[in-house]
């Protein structure tokens, strides 16, 4: 069996630490703040489910400890550190996965000229959206419009929800992220991605068994981390002063 240890303990890593214990020899379990480089001689992997804050310093530490990182999304907080975490990871001939889970659904949505996504009720502020919500949004739509220019960003609102629009070359797509709202629901122009079935564990498996694209991988997160850094200035401007 893989031996694996994990890093952050919160509620995800606990979702993730179920999942990886029915297939893989799980050698430690730790927090952000404990000490856990002296554990690392003992795993192939390294699980990092931490505050997004402290994602860069942890990563970058298991790396250059040479093991191979599942990291929760978003892989930091910019396009900027993110690519040295994966140059790093190239350098060194080691493997590096950003949590993609939504790509392990099949999707039939269709994209056209003028889209709506919308996602509600969820826990979570306004301020995590892009990374708790959108950044999931934004790989799926990747092949999408990964090639197109960005040419506004019109915020809508950013008090009650997060709305706002993004008009590329030749589509737009309004954005509708509510917290607030009575149920869950997520729809892109009407389809609903929300699956009833649990992807988790083919995901992780597939990932530490070294079954998956990690090129891919590397476009879609550096993609949405750039998107977000585009967005951030633009939605939340004058918010926090």
């Amino acid at each position: 069996m893989v031996k694996v240890g994990i890093i952050g303990l919160g509620y995800w890593g606990k979702i993730l630490h179920s999942k990886l214990e029915k297939f893989c020899d799980i050698k430690f379990t730790c927090n952000s703040k404990d000490t856990y480089l002296d554990k690392l001689k003992d795993v192939d992997w390294v699980v990092i489910s931490t505050p997004n804050e402290t994602h860069y310093e942890i990563v970058k530490k298991c790396l250059w400890f040479g093991k191979n990182v599942f990291c929760e999304k978003p892989l930091t907080l910019t396009y900027d550190e993110s690519k040295k975490l994966f140059r790093l990871a190239d350098m060194l001939g080691l493997r590096l996965y950003v949590d993609d889970v939504q790509n392990w659904r099949k999707y039939d949505f269709k994209i056209t000229k003028n889209n709506l996504l919308e996602r509600r009720k969820q826990d979570g502020s306004l301020d995590d959206v892009l990374y708790m919500l959108a950044y999931h949004d934004f790989y799926v739509l990747y092949k999408y419009i990964k090639d197109l220019d960005i040419k506004d960003i019109e915020l809508i609102d950013n008090k009650n929800t997060l709305h706002f629009k993004v008009v590329f070359d030749n589509i737009d797509i309004e954005f509708i992220y509510d917290l607030n709202h009575n149920q869950r629901e997520h729809y892109i122009n009407g389809y609903d991605l929300i699956g009833k079935d649990d992807i988790i564990p083919k995901m992780l498996s597939d990932v530490i068994s070294e079954k998956v694209d990690f090129e891919y991988n590397k476009k879609i997160s550096l993609f949405s981390n750039q998107f977000i850094d585009k967005l951030n200035s633009k939605l939340f401007e004058g918010v926090n002063e």
